[in-house]
């Protein structure tokens, strides 16, 4: 079993083993192998994913920054230029198409190749992000304060561009602003990572690692020192 030593924490990691999993390829899927480390010191077990790759998503985190953008600028999730742009659907596909025929939208109409990312998708991708930042906005508050970052002009300078931001997303471009100022970059150099960062799930392995079992565990027991 072949072990790594990490040069910034010294930490020793080790195998162990790994899973097969779908990584997206263009328009479509392929296979390939995710590795697994456990850390002898922290007794934590994760998985070694691509950073173009975001947790329990199946779709890389180009596309979901993307589309979230989108949502931040008012595109709508059945927007068909949005679906050309990735290359998720064919332009030549459907060429008849008349506006308003049938009271039904092009993409009603795709009874052949349905759509692949489906805009429910994308409408779970917006509620996922937007309550997620809901949830951090006081501690990314918090943190910019700490570092003596210039809320009132900094910020709105920085989301000047986005005036005509939805209302469903405004929670999300407000977060995406604050990382930026943390990071020293603008909002959209900022944009993938935030994107990223805003997409974990809190994990109780932080807890592990430090010792303390979470909640669920038995995390709240108080026992005494020997």
């Amino acid at each position: 079993m072949a072990a790594t030593l990490s040069p910034l924490f010294g930490l020793r990691l080790v195998r162990n083993g790994g899973y097969t999993r779908r990584f997206p390829e263009g328009a479509g899927y392929a296979k390939s192998l995710v590795y697994r480390k456990r850390c002898q010191r922290c007794r934590v077990n994760f998985s070694l994913l691509p950073n173009d790759m975001v947790p329990l998503h199946s779709y890389g985190l180009q596309l979901i920054s993307d589309r979230l953008r989108a949502n931040v600028n008012g595109v709508g999730n059945r927007n068909r230029e949005f679906y050309v742009s990735q290359g998720l659907f064919s332009d030549e596909v459907n060429d008849n198409y008349k506006p308003g025929a049938r009271g039904l939208s092009w993409s009603d109409r795709l009874s052949d190749q349905p759509l692949r990312p489906a805009h429910q998708l994308f409408a779970a991708w917006r509620r996922k992000w937007a309550t997620s930042a809901v949830a951090r906005l006081r501690e990314l508050l918090l943190a910019c304060m700490l570092v003596g970052c210039d809320l009132k002009s900094q910020l709105g300078k920085s989301l000047e561009h986005f005036a005509d931001c939805s209302p469903s997303a405004r929670s999300l471009l407000l977060s995406v602003g604050l990382i930026a100022l943390l990071r020293e970059e603008t909002v959209t150099e900022a944009w993938p990572w935030a994107i990223l960062m805003l997409g974990h799930a809190p994990s109780h392995k932080s807890f592990r690692a430090a010792g303390r079992p979470p909640p669920q565990y038995g995390g709240h027991l108080k026992f005494n020192a020997d």
